[in-house]
């Protein structure tokens, strides 16, 4: 009976060295047998170096967080956690994100105030929060939570003025890095500068926050909160979460239970309905009815809410999306509402 001995891969995991013992009688039969086996190994070898080849020389595709809920496998990657940590600590460094036209020209240009987008969403918490203006102590500490936090830059800038926040995301790579941040006030991130090239910053927390005010959690389905994180709180902050949940309105229904009466919800969203994130028949607006009769998200989200809630201020505020490279920058326009609870 033949035998194969020594089969096996080379270093470079391309050839096979084989040692054949057989009969001369069947010499001929089993030289043929090998001949096709390794034809067989040779075709399925070239057909893998040439998807590798391939793979190699498609470029890479930057994850476009705007669809931030749209596909698990994207978030769950470190490109799209360098890309949330570019555009939610950038404003702590400018220099690493803006160019010199943005850095030197006047600091309402649009690049620069979608930098501040996490301090303004952050202002607007404070600003309208009754609770930090109680000198009683009828209240107790005021808290907050920011739901859909991604890497936690809004998270600190509100223990600024709140004594516990509680930031919670779905992505567990983006709480992953928020604690980092809240461990060691740091992270390190590459960004895309052309083409290829790439440069080494660091994200990081303002020195005079006081991170041990901050916790994160990873929450599986945002537009509903386990007891554990309902409070009720002070303050509740969601932004980009709208139009990235399953069910806007189960979300919008469930904030009665966690903000206190007299607290605040700031709600800030751009309104970029797709249908990997929520299905079109959950979206709170951007289309048109049988009869033609145009649905708005904003009117249909102050339809929402006016019950338990009071509209007590709105704005328009940009946002960085992304950088794709240093001349490549994509900025949103989200509606921000303040309401108060009845």
């Amino acid at each position: 009976m033949p035998t194969i001995q020594g089969a096996s891969p080379s270093a470079a995991g391309r050839h096979f060295h084989f040692t054949l013992i057989t009969s001369s009688a069947t010499q001929y039969r089993y030289a043929k047998n090998l001949a096709l086996f390794l034809a067989g190994a040779a075709t399925a070898l070239a057909y893998t170096a040439y998807r590798r080849r391939k793979a190699l020389r498609k470029p890479f595709a930057q994850p476009n967080l705007a669809n931030a809920a749209s596909g698990a496998e994207i978030l769950e990657t470190r490109a799209a956690v360098d890309r949330l940590l570019l555009t939610h600590y950038g404003g702590q460094r400018p220099q690493d994100v803006l160019p010199d036209l943005f850095l030197n020209s006047p600091d309402n240009n649009i690049l620069r105030l979608a930098l501040e987008y996490p301090s303004k969403l952050a202002l607007l918490c404070e600003r309208h929060c009754t609770a930090l203006c109680d000198f009683t102590g009828e209240f107790g500490d005021a808290t907050a939570l920011d739901i859909g936090c991604g890497v936690g830059a809004t998270t600190f800038e509100l223990s600024r003025a709140f004594i516990r926040v509680i930031g919670l995301d779905s992505t567990k790579t983006y709480i992953n890095a928020a604690k980092t941040l809240k461990d060691r006030g740091w992270m390190r991130y590459t960004s895309t500068t052309e083409g290829e090239l790439t440069s080494e910053h660091s994200s990081v927390v303002a020195e005079d926050i006081e991170r041990n005010r901050v916790n994160f959690a990873v929450v599986g389905n945002l537009s509903s909160i386990p007891r554990d994180f309902i409070g009720p709180h002070d303050a509740v902050l969601a932004s980009n979460v709208l139009c990235r949940v399953h069910d806007p309105l189960k979300f919008i229904a469930q904030l009665q239970k966690i903000v206190r009466p007299g607290g605040v919800v700031v709600l800030s969203s751009p309104y970029d309905w797709k249908e990997s994130c929520t299905p079109r028949n959950n979206w709170l607006g951007g289309f048109k009815g049988r009869d033609g009769k145009e649905f708005q998200s904003a009117e249909r989200l102050k339809a929402a809410m006016k019950g338990e809630f009071e509209l007590i201020a709105e704005e328009e505020l940009p946002f960085l999306l992304g950088r794709e490279h240093g001349r490549r920058y994509e900025v949103g326009l989200a509606h921000a509402t303040v309401w108060k609870r009845r």
